[in-house]
């Protein structure tokens, strides 16, 4: 080998592994590093946006079917003028409606829960599931007042009493329903309205009752105020038995009336509307205060607007609803509805006939034993003016002058129930 050739390969192989030290000596590319874990805030933030992403897209897919106004006109343009603007016309109501609807119970979903802020005594009623309480929402009309409206829904044995979610109604429902609870679950009463539970619908506190025929008042009205005595003395007995359950309950009505007296179709009587009542804790030292109730059976310390005990003016309410049906009032057309019958329009000087019940009250104890009652004066009376005055027996007389007696030394309803189941 010559010497030339020699040193090319020398160079060649110098040349090489300066090659070989060059690519050892680059730095290599760095690895990717490990991802970190997602954080507590990192996996909220993730939820927020999927949620977000998913409104979206349901977005989207109702406003793909959802026919835009051109599309929604395309099938009317084919047709007659007047045609195609009704179409239009019944396409804009039905969404004015259904917008109206979606406020509309936006509004008594806002309402329901004021009234039950309100009224927490609404919430101790039993409550019926939405499941059984939707098939009662409507029904037939049977009755209604200034507060309530009565229905009985399709296809069910029930009375169902409907009361605005405003206003002095919505607390005597809630009232009621408490009252109704707290009677039931001491056993309840044969001659008192069993309530089968409360719910809230369109707006309105319902209240699920037993379905009854009419009241009592209704039916003297029917009847000319024609009743047999043993008629009368069992519809007398049934009325103090569902009284006397309730004061032993602690419970005073404060709205005792024939008309609040409802007759089952077999007949039997029980006594309903308590949203005027009041529990015994509910008193102050046992007195309650304000007028209430209906003139007619109304007691004279009601009427006078001052403290009084609610249970011995449940015993007046009590009985003047004897008298009225052992003795009623001439039928008279002209009369008002919610005086007919009853022996006084109030229990004040205003009325006569009360006027001349209550003066002679006032006499000596040993002059007011000696003579007649008040009952017996008040028929004697009605005889004088031509009035129809039946003859009664001298214990139901004497019973009923002890429950219109002063409040003081008025007689109890348990008492007078008592009594009256030995009347004949």
């Amino acid at each position: 080998m010559h010497d030339n050739d020699a040193d090319a390969l020398e160079r060649l192989i110098d040349a090489q592994c300066l090659a070989a030290d060059l690519s050892f000596s680059r730095p290599r590319k760095p690895s990717a590093k490990p991802r970190p874990k997602p954080r507590a805030d990192d996996a909220v933030r993730l939820a927020k946006a999927h949620r977000a992403a998913r409104a979206k897209q349901r977005c989207l897919d109702r406003a793909s079917r959802r026919p835009s106004r051109a599309a929604a006109a395309e099938p009317c343009a084919s047709l007659p003028p007047a045609e195609a603007t009704l179409r239009l016309q019944c396409a804009h109501r039905r969404l004015a409606a259904r917008r109206s609807s979606r406020a509309a119970a936006a509004t008594h979903a806002a309402r329901a829960l004021a009234f039950l802020l309100r009224h927490p005594l609404w919430t101790l009623a039993p409550r019926l599931s939405p499941l059984a309480a939707a098939p009662l929402a409507a029904g037939r009309r049977l009755g209604a007042t200034r507060a309530a409206v009565v229905y009985q829904p399709h296809g069910a044995r029930l009375a169902v009493k409907a009361v605005a979610l405003r206003g002095e109604a919505a607390a005597h429902a809630a009232q009621e329903a408490h009252l109704l609870a707290r009677a039931q679950r001491l056993g309840g009463h044969k001659h008192l309205i069993r309530l089968h539970g409360t719910f809230i619908a369109g707006g309105h506190a319902r209240l699920a009752l037993e379905l009854a025929a009419g009241d009592l008042h209704a039916w003297m009205r029917r009847a000319r105020g024609g009743l047999a005595r043993c008629e009368a003395l069992a519809h007398a007995r049934a009325l103090g038995a569902g009284l006397g359950h309730l004061h032993g309950a602690e419970i005073c009505h404060r709205d005792v009336k024939l008309s609040n007296a409802l007759l089952m179709e077999d007949g039997m009587l029980k006594l309903a509307d308590l949203g005027l009542g009041l529990h015994a804790s509910q008193l102050r030292d046992g007195r309650a205060t304000g007028a209430c109730g209906t003139p007619a059976t109304m007691a004279p310390e009601v009427l006078s607007r001052g403290s009084y005990c609610p249970f011995t003016a449940d015993a007046w309410s009590f009985g003047i609803c004897v008298l009225t049906l052992l003795a009623p009032r001439d039928f008279d057309e002209h009369d008002d509805r919610r005086v007919a019958f009853y022996p006084f329009s109030q229990p004040d000087e205003s009325c006569d006939d009360f006027a001349a019940f209550a003066a002679p009250l006032a006499a000596p104890p040993g002059l007011a034993a000696g003579g007649e009652g008040p009952t017996a004066r008040l028929l004697r009376r009605r005889a004088l003016l031509g009035e129809a005055a039946p003859q009664l027996p001298r214990r139901l007389v004497q019973l009923i002058d002890r429950l219109l007696a002063p409040a003081p030394t008025r007689l109890l309803v348990a008492e007078a129930a008592d009594a009256l189941l030995e009347a004949e």
